[in-house]
């Protein structure tokens, strides 16, 4: 490896290791071979690493996201890999940036490790490769599971690191039968019809469909690329398209998860015209629920709602479905249909006391800025009853 990648002090020297012996190395993106994916494949069944943490959407990210430097701490023994951290870094401002790979992009991220051991060693092979890098540093890896043993052993094997809460990933498991209506609430159930007859009485006829094979998937890429645009904008804010490096891994992570058969794309047209979608990544019996937009200029007619009721239905419909995982985020759509809430955590560490020091203070300025806010805005104006244009200013918040 270069000396711009993390040391690889303690990397095998080709021959493969006896059993039950195992070593760590680190090994930089062009450097991870065939068999080391395929090890890598092994170790994500063995562990139920799920779709956002495997091989394809590893590797799709980190041909699409160049602005970082790949590598992976591996624990390896003769029969395979036992553990494997998969990381990427970039300079910024003079600070190296470590994420994992599929940094912003996986809703679930895995550190993957077969027992305790193989989690410390693990960490302890993550702890040496980040000392590697150029200073000052700063470690931040989001959604991971609460009770990851990795993330525990790293947290001890950091000395400047600690474990945030992260975004919640609402879920259904059909554990009430199959009919969508004992999931939805009898308001949403409402809602929906009066949805349904407006388009009626405008003469909008609806069409839904589920796609999975990878030609009809490929050829709508652009209208959903047109329509995801369009909503993130009319709500202020910027789109995954408008990312250099995000919009092009959209596109080549659906293709190619397409060409597995791990895709279902749910369609909600009037007419002829496509106004909301949901892509879901099937991931054995769960569909995960990756992205999903409607066209704002009919949102008079709730397609949104509509095609998210289509694609749970769908999922019902289908018994080899056991659970409709919506992943990342806790918007009310999700959570009123969800059955179960999934937590995860965020890991951060600094390379020295004074980054992190430094961190720390500004996050709490921010939020007595936040506090100060919330106080200000409780302060409650009032009309005299004797006076009706005094007005009497009462504080109702703490100095």
């Amino acid at each position: 490896m270069s000396t711009d990648h993390p040391s690889a002090a303690g990397a095998q020297t080709g021959r493969p290791d006896p059993p039950g012996v195992r070593q760590t190395r680190v090994v930089s993106q062009g450097d991870l071979e065939p068999r080391t994916w395929a090890a890598l494949d092994d170790l994500h069944a063995r562990t139920g690493a799920p779709v956002t943490a495997r091989r394809t959407w590893l590797q799709t990210w980190m041909d699409c996201f160049t602005s970082y430097q790949s590598f992976a701490v591996l624990v390896e023994d003769g029969d395979g890999a036992a553990g494997a951290a998969l990381l990427a870094f970039r300079r910024r401002h003079g600070l190296t940036i470590v994420r994992s790979v599929g940094h912003a992009m996986s809703d679930q991220v895995r550190f993957p490790a077969l027992d305790p051991a193989a989690a410390t060693q693990l960490a302890i092979g993550v702890a040496g490769a980040l000392q590697g890098l150029p200073r000052p540093w700063r470690l931040d890896v989001e959604q991971l599971p609460p009770d990851d043993p990795v993330v525990a052993a790293l947290r001890r094997q950091l000395p400047w690191a600690e474990v945030r809460s992260g975004d919640p990933s609402p879920t259904v498991r059909f554990t009430r039968g199959r009919a969508l209506r004992s999931y939805i609430s009898r308001n949403h159930h409402q809602a929906s019809r009066r949805l349904v007859n407006r388009m009626r009485r405008a003469d909008l006829a609806t069409e839904v469909e589920v796609l999975s094979q990878p030609a009809d998937i490929a050829a709508l890429l652009p209208d959903l690329e047109r329509i995801c645009r369009q909503r993130d904008h009319q709500l202020g804010r910027l789109s995954q398209f408008d990312d250099p490096e995000g919009g092009p891994f959209f596109h080549e992570v659906v293709r190619r998860l397409a060409e597995n058969g791990e895709v279902a794309l749910t369609t909600l047209r009037l007419g002829s015209q496509l106004v909301a979608y949901v892509l879901s990544f099937v991931d054995g019996s769960v569909p995960r629920m990756w992205n999903t937009r409607f066209d704002p200029r009919l949102a008079q007619f709730g397609p949104g709602r509509l095609a998210v009721d289509a694609a749970l239905g769908a999922a019902l419909a289908d018994e080899s479905i056991v659970e409709f995982d919506w992943m990342r985020g806790d918007e009310p759509y999700k959570a009123s249909t969800a059955t179960d809430v999934v937590p995860a955590v965020r890991l951060v560490a600094w390379s020295s006391q004074l980054l992190g020091g430094a961190e720390t203070d500004l996050r709490w300025a921010k939020a007595r800025a936040r506090r100060r806010m919330r106080s200000v805005a409780r302060v409650a104006c009032h009309v005299h009853p004797r006076h009706p244009r005094q007005i009497v200013t009462r504080h109702h918040g703490r100095d």
